[in-house]
């Protein structure tokens, strides 16, 4: 087995990419969701290939959606039909939102979220409320809030961002109740989907009535590269194409996300490689940092953890200024997911870099 997330750091640091450029050099960048890898082999010919034939023209035919659907009747036994392209899953979701809803209606998603679920549908002007409880409480909250609207939204983020979670069929088929009651139309996330270490159950087979966004962009280090695929379920509205999303497919994204659904080899050299660096983690906070507090995650190279009981030697809060300042460690702040107080590790690394900075936070934190 080769482990793909072994790439000197002389390598990563000659990267042009955010992760590696947003600090100064002496700053271990655990933050950003980029994983520090080489590209899978059969990705890089076939964007060298592109190259050589000049193939950089506009998207067409079907090479994406065919290699998608094979690549999850191989990992999860359903073969998606209809699928479009968008750009990425998030201009996917605020397309829908605005085919789907009123002006102004209300998009609920969880608390915490990944930023940009709630970022972009209040950016394009709908009420967007973040709701603490899980999916088995939020029929009395939807009851109470969807109020003057004919139909609402829930976003969902499965598998989690930033926690990791990952929802299990009677789950989302007691999320599709609820919603069917309400008049709510469930849009998810499932970009980690293909980074899961437990069973993954796809939405649209549980909730016919769901629209799933898909890409292997976090799975094979693409987001350089990016293009999504919206995924509509058998029952769900209809919605129209937006013009200027297609026209903005990239179709050397298109052709690189295609081969990469063929890399099921490299997947799961990375599966494996990452499932060491979890438990480096869990090891490493159970012995040195008890009272940080973290659950395993089900799936992500993402370790959501709780620092609010601690303070940086200083004796300030521990953030992720302050930790970017006293232990030369970049995370991602808890706060824009919703958690002041909790930071979010990108365990996506070399062991030997990861290690150096869980051994910096231990020493700066207390």
């Amino acid at each position: 087995m080769s482990d793909p997330l072994v790439v000197p750091e002389r390598v990563l640091r000659s990267r042009t990419s955010a992760k590696w450029q947003q600090f100064e050099p002496d700053v271990l960048p655990l933050w950003v969701a980029e994983m520090d890898c080489d590209l899978a082999p059969g990705v890089a010919a076939a964007i060298h290939a592109v190259i050589d034939r000049g193939d950089t023209g506009y998207a067409a035919g079907e090479t994406l959606q065919n290699a998608h659907r094979a690549f999850a009747a191989q990992t999860w036994g359903w073969e998606p039909e209809g699928a479009e392209l968008v750009p990425n899953v998030m201009l996917g979701v605020v397309s829908l939102l605005r085919t789907l809803l009123r002006p102004g209606a209300p998009v609920f998603t969880a608390n915490p979220i990944y930023p940009p679920l709630v970022e972009y549908p209040r950016a394009a002007g709908f009420d967007v409320r973040q709701l603490a409880d899980g999916i088995e409480e939020l029929d009395a909250q939807w009851q109470k809030l969807t109020g003057d609207f004919p139909r609402a939204a829930y976003l969902l983020c499965n598998p989690q961002n930033p926690t990791g979670q990952v929802h299990s069929a009677a789950e989302l088929e007691a999320l599709g109740e609820v919603a069917r009651r309400h008049g709510v139309v469930i849009i998810v996330d499932e970009i980690h989907a293909p980074l899961s270490y437990v069973p993954f159950t796809p939405v649209i087979p549980q909730i016919p009535e769901a629209f799933a966004l898909q890409s292997a962009s976090k799975a094979f280090n693409l987001v350089g590269l990016n293009v999504a695929l919206l995924l509509r379920g058998p029952q769900a509205p209809p919605v129209r194409r937006a013009p200027e999303l297609i026209s903005a497919v990239s179709h050397v994204a298109e052709i690189a996300h295609s081969a990469a659904y063929g890399q099921t080899q490299w997947l799961a050299d990375l599966l494996a490689a990452l499932r060491v660096r979890r438990e480096i983690v869990a090891r490493f906070l159970a012995r040195e940092l008890p009272q940080v507090g973290f659950a395993t995650p089900d799936a992500t190279y993402l370790a959501w953890l709780d620092f609010s009981a601690m303070t940086t030697a200083s004796g300030e809060p521990v953030t992720a200024r302050r930790l970017v300042a006293e232990a030369k460690v970049a995370l991602s702040s808890g706060r824009p997911f919703g958690r002041p107080g909790f930071l979010r590790l990108n365990f996506a690394t070399s062991e030997e870099i990861l290690l150096e900075a869980l051994e910096r936070i231990a020493a700066a934190v207390r």
